[in-house]
């Protein structure tokens, strides 16, 4: 029995490993640019919310093929409040790869989205040949139990010319669509403020940023199955 966990397990890791070192220099770029920025960050942030706050937690997941970034709006319950190359590089990794695919929530609408717009089997097939081609992250860093520090934080993270941590990610990745869950807080119009942004349909914009399309639209957790359906058609025109 114990054969047979270790060689599932070392198959696991090699798999990770395998996505990892195709992109690696893309995810090494945007550590160098963590730390870069974030020591100051985090001090700044922790003074204005007084505190209240976990993170960081650094971009999640970048697919080899990646064909939608998705982006959320800030982490829930990370593991630490300190800037750290384990829990800010290296946990989001894990997390995606081991943990995502059984999440509920919001991220049953992130793989309904994905099996109907670029993987079809993404039940049938190991989890690993979905993740070649999405890429995940928050825009907010951080996260504070108090609306209004959250606010704060990103803003912070996103509009202050300084860190803009999300754009950077956005350049990196360059993916051909990037879908944004962050329309409450209008993250497009914080950083390509000089883009024309339209809205397509209700609590969906879209704007185009050399040759990628950035869609923001609602947070999905508790969004109308049209809404849902319109999303999903919108990002698929788009991957065309």
């Amino acid at each position: 029995m114990m054969d047979k966990l270790e060689e599932y397990l070392r198959k696991q890791n090699d798999m990770l490993l395998e996505n990892f070192n195709y992109v690696k220099e893309k995810y090494l770029t945007i550590w160098e640019y963590y730390n870069s920025h974030m020591k100051d960050c985090i001090r700044e942030c922790k003074n204005d919310v007084m505190n209240d706050l976990t993170g960081p937690q650094g971009i999640y997941w970048i697919g080899l093929n990646t064909k939608i970034f998705i982006i959320g709006k800030e982490n829930i319950g990370w593991f630490d409040n300190e800037f750290s190359e384990e829990s800010t590089m290296f946990k989001p990794i894990e997390f995606a790869y081991y943990v995502v695919r059984a999440m509920p929530n919001y991220w049953s609408f992130v793989k309904e989205l994905i099996q109907k717009t670029i993987n079809p089997e993404i039940y049938e097939k190991p989890w690993i040949e979905t993740l070649q081609y999405v890429s995940f992250s928050n825009a907010c860093k951080c996260m504070s139990e108090g609306k209004t520090n959250q606010e704060r934080l990103l803003c912070n993270c996103v509009a202050d010319s300084s860190y803009q941590y999300i754009r950077k990610e956005i350049e990196v990745v360059n993916s051909k669509v990037n879908l944004l869950f962050t329309r409450n807080y209008r993250v497009l119009e914080k950083i390509y403020n000089e883009e024309s942004i339209s809205q397509v349909a209700d609590e969906i914009d879209i704007t185009r940023h050399e040759d990628m399309v950035l869609i923001e639209t609602r947070h999905p957790v508790r969004a109308s199955d049209e809404w849902k359906r319109k999303v999903i058609e919108i990002v698929k025109a788009n991957l065309q």
